[in-house]
């Protein structure tokens, strides 16, 4: 009898820590799914914020190139102000295809634009 007793301890542990491992193995495999959904989240914003930071450039390069030609009445200055304002309407089109999901942002694009 003792020796049955032993042998059901002996199995009910074993199925506890079975039930253990499963359970880590499960949240492992939840945790991974999170951080692959956060690191697509993350490159998403990554490429938002430097497509925004080039078209804050393209903008700087265009009143720049602007007051240039202003200042000189230099044509060269305008050619560089037209390719800066087609850099400009070329970044936008990609920012809105990046957003295309989101009306709020597309909004506040818009009000950018």
């Amino acid at each position: 009898m003792l020796s049955s007793k032993i042998k059901t301890k002996f199995y009910f542990i074993i199925g506890g820590v079975i039930i253990l491992l499963i359970s880590a193995l499960l949240f492992s495999l939840y945790s991974m799914k999170k951080l692959q959904t956060n690191l697509k989240i993350q490159s998403h914003t990554r490429t938002l914020v430097i497509g925004l930071k080039d078209n804050l450039n393209f903008i700087s390069e265009a009143e720049n190139t602007e007051w240039g030609f202003v200042n000189t009445n230099d044509t060269t200055f305008l050619k560089l102000y037209n390719a800066a304002l087609q850099n400009i309407s070329e970044s936008f089109i990609k920012l809105r295809s990046l957003i295309n999901d989101n009306p709020k942002q597309q909004q506040d694009l818009q009000k950018l634009y």
